[in-house]
């Protein structure tokens, strides 16, 4: 059964998933796939697959690209995926009675992290979080910003639907390592930006202690790295070299600010 939904995917070589994380958001009656420049055949098997492609010039976070292709959207809700997510059907159908006469603007929907290929218990990454994947398009500002990709406007309320191991987006995110680590850079280096432009301010101690220090005390005490192994230690590691490095681009942006 079709739901008037539209999905957008936003690929960059991404055909080792594509395929199986397609058939997943099949539910919906739009699927738009945005090839950001793909050098593989990411393109290709979304077309044999049936599904709308747009080619966009290349752009550093999939947010980027939502301005130019709402256009083509025909239906009010919008879903995002990722090629490397898989959506359980028993989510759509939670989704589909959820959007029924529903004034929300955003719509927060369950994700389970994976890491090395297991699933995640401890630190940030652990255990299901909650992730604004649904959206009305009516309903909000896209503000394409790294982890900050829209705001409801006219104070539409913001919702979200409960998961469980059974009802939840599989995320794959960091199953490879490399991949993983590039796509860490490329955010990073915008979140100077979007910290800055919803109210953040660099101060060093801050920076040292509370956010760099309290990361990986977070990760690995409070949020029960340390007791994941050594995978999840590594993972701690991860999450607190993303979390100095966005320091530094906070401060490096603030900086620009200033001069100008």
């Amino acid at each position: 059964m079709k739901f008037p939904i539209t999905c957008i995917m936003v690929v960059f070589n991404e055909e080792e998933n594509i395929r199986k994380s397609l058939n997943s958001y099949l539910f919906c009656d739009q699927v738009i796939v945005v090839d950001v420049g793909s050098h593989d055949n990411s393109k290709l098997i979304a077309e044999e697959m049936g599904v709308e492609v747009i080619q966009h010039e290349w752009t550093a976070i999939p947010e980027q690209t939502w301005p130019d292709i709402m256009y083509l959207v025909k239906n009010d809700w919008i879903l995002i995926a990722d090629a490397d997510e898989e959506f359980q059907y028993s989510l759509a159908d939670r989704i589909a009675r959820k959007i029924i006469n529903n004034n929300d603007a955003i719509i927060y929907l369950p994700r389970q992290d994976s890491f090395l290929n297991k699933p995640v218990n401890g630190t940030a990454w652990g255990g299901i979080s909650y992730v604004p994947k649904l959206f009305n398009k009516n309903r909000v500002q896209l503000d394409c910003l790294v982890h900050r990709p829209m705001s409801p406007l006219d104070n539409f309320p913001i919702s979200r639907i409960n998961g469980d191991k059974d009802t939840v987006i599989i995320h794959h995110n960091g199953d490879n390592l490399l991949k993983l680590m590039k796509k860490l850079k490329r955010y990073y280096q915008l979140e100077g930006e979007a910290r800055f432009k919803t109210g953040h301010r660099f101060a060093w101690f801050k920076w040292i202690y509370y956010d760099t220090y309290g990361c990986l005390k977070r990760n690995l005490f409070d949020l029960n790295g340390l007791n994941g192994g050594p995978r999840e230690i590594f993972l701690s590691f991860i999450l607190t070299w993303y979390e100095l490095n966005s320091g530094i681009s906070l401060r490096k942006y603030q900086m620009r600010k200033i001069k100008q």
